[in-house]
């Protein structure tokens, strides 16, 4: 009996907790019933001008709500948004619209500040995104105060489909579209990472760029201290440039974006454009990249480059670093290192390999530029120093060196033909030009001729190119004076040459294997007013001519040209 008595003892509390358990869950349904009633009786809709209103005083833009809200209760708070736009600030221009508009609130978090909304779809959104010409853009005013949330979110993922984002820059008039925009996330957290693909078709005008655009990579936005960080990011692009076939693939295990700036530790990129004949393919890896709003720098740009025409061929590969400063628009390359190599299929002779090393700085605001180079290939060697200047027009000083090239071994070999009547050469497209600079040259070899020396400074104000203080030793031939020609589609020529011997059997048709200075017959096929067609004017002594068997002695030839 005892027992009997201190199990019922027990079991009275139990059966008292079950029968309350019971009552409260009565309760709890009643009221999720009222609340149910409340909603089903209650019409978001009479409440659109109070919304219209609140977005006009927060951000004194115009929104409309056209199409009809639509609540569901159960199992979750559902909103589906009809048709809506959004306008200008302070005017009616249209700045975005949404086809339609689709989330779900959970119940329970909502009690506790926090806010789970399920996946986000938005279909048929368009913006129109405006840069003005003083800076200023259409949507800065989105983003003004503070952007930190007092609550805690969670979003089962986003789901955008048939978008547009139009982006205009008036102060150049360039254009870029996104059309057929659609992404996709996985779920958005509060200081969490998101999966993002993205997919659209981007279109540049004055790029005269349309590609195909993929992208996929996982964000972690930071609100404590706003950054962005990317994470094996993927950028695939597959379309047109100008008239050339696109093919591109950004990758980057980590990018990060602050206030302060952008920074990557690798970014790899593979990029080919073809347009027959010619096929361009290269591969960077850019390490050390920073950039701010005064500078991007590269710490080293590591490049493979490879160029088709045909049967040509030219690879090349370099590195350098890179160093851009925005205000000033200064561009520099403080040592540029690397190889190349150059060959034609068709020629089996024919190919180039060198080594190279390069420096350059460029202004692009005042329109100047410098570069020092070496190129060497074998005992070839090629040195200078440049400087541009487009202030005024085109405006060039430079010092060029050249010396010991045997250009048999790069070139094919030069095949003699019958003498033709000349043709001037058209330099119209040298208009313009100013050059002030020194050139010379030394042992250079292509058989059956070999330039011993060439110096020269070349001058030109835009209208006249001049070889002032030449002094040539070609083959047996010693040359000095000026020499002169205009920059025309017909050009004149104006000269004062002194040559010590001119042997011009040297340069008489021939056969393939007949040696280039065998004596010819007495009657030279060598026509001797060919300086006529060149509009040639001025003054040619040559202390011995040989032509044929002939030998002239103290020649003077005097050429005038057309007024």
């Amino acid at each position: 009996m005892p027992r009997m008595s201190a199990l019922k003892t027990i079991s009275r509390p139990a059966v008292l907790l079950k029968y309350l358990g019971y009552g409260l869950a009565g309760l709890l349904l009643a009221a999720l019933l009222l609340l149910s009633v409340l909603l089903l009786s209650f019409n978001p809709n009479d409440y659109k001008q109070q919304i219209v209103n609140w977005a006009w005083d927060k951000t004194g833009r115009n929104l409309s709500l056209d199409g009809d809200i639509k609540l569901t209760v159960w199992p979750q708070l559902g909103v589906d948004l009809g048709a809506a736009s959004l306008s200008e600030q302070g005017n009616q221009q249209p700045f975005a619209s949404v086809s339609r508009v689709q989330l779900s609130l959970a119940w329970l978090p909502l009690l506790e500040k926090k806010l789970k909304v399920g996946t986000v779809y938005l279909d048929g959104l368009n913006a129109r995104l405006i840069q003005h010409a003083d800076g200023s853009t259409n949507f800065a005013d989105l983003f003004d105060g503070d952007t930190k949330p007092t609550f805690s979110y969670a979003i089962d993922g986003l789901i955008v489909k048939n978008s547009h984002l139009d982006y205009l820059n008036e102060a150049s008039n360039s254009r870029i579209q996104l059309s057929n925009l659609s992404i996709k996330t996985g779920r958005i957290a509060q200081d969490q990472a998101v999966d993002l693909a993205a997919d659209f078709k981007l279109e540049a005008q004055a790029a005269k760029l349309i590609s195909q655009v993929k992208l996929q990579t996982r964000l972690l936005y930071q609100s404590a201290e706003p950054s962005l960080l990317a994470e094996h990011l993927r950028l695939s692009m597959q379309g047109q440039l100008a008239q050339a076939k696109l093919d591109a693939l950004v990758s980057a295990e980590h990018v990060s974006a602050n206030s302060h700036g952008l920074a990557a530790p690798l970014i790899k990129a593979n990029v080919s454009l073809a347009h027959a004949p010619h096929a361009i393919k290269t591969r960077w890896e850019l390490s050390g990249l920073s950039a701010d709003a005064d500078a991007v720098n590269i710490g080293n740009a590591n490049a493979d480059i490879s160029y088709i025409n045909g049967e040509r061929l030219l690879t090349s590969h370099f590195n350098t670093p890179i160093s851009v400063q925005w205000p000033a628009a200064n561009v520099s390359l403080s040592q540029l290192n690397g190889q190349m190599r150059w060959q034609d299929k068709a020629l089996k002779s024919a190919g180039l390999k060198a080594d190279f090393e390069l420096t350059a700085k460029a202004n692009f605001k005042h329109g100047t530029g410098q570069s020092r180079f070496h190129f060497a290939s074998g005992s070839g060697q090629l040195n200078g120093d440049i400087e541009f200047s487009h202030v005024t027009g085109a405006k060039f000083k430079f010092n060029l060196a050249a010396e010991n090239w045997d250009l048999n071994t790069y070139l094919a070999s030069p095949t003699k033909t019958e003498t033709t009547q000349a043709s001037p050469v058209d330099l119209s497209l040298l208009t313009g030009l100013q050059l002030d600079g020194q050139l010379k040259l030394a042992n250079i070899d292509y058989a059956p001729y070999q330039l011993h020396t060439l110096q020269a400074r070349l001058l030109s104000d835009g209208k006249t190119l001049r070889a002032k203080g030449l002094r040539l030793h070609l083959d047996d031939s010693q040359i000095r004076g000026d020499v002169a020609v205009t920059l025309q589609a017909s050009p004149a020529y104006k000269v004062n040459l002194a040559i010590d011997t001119l042997d011009l059997n040297r340069y008489q048709t021939s056969d393939k294997n007949k040696p280039a200075n065998k004596a010819h017959s007495a009657k030279a096929d060598w026509d001797l007013a060919d300086p006529k067609h060149y509009n040639a004017s001025g003054d040619i002594r040559i202390g011995q001519l040989r032509l044929g068997d002939k030998l002239a002695k103290q020649v003077h030839i005097s050429l005038q040209g057309q007024p």
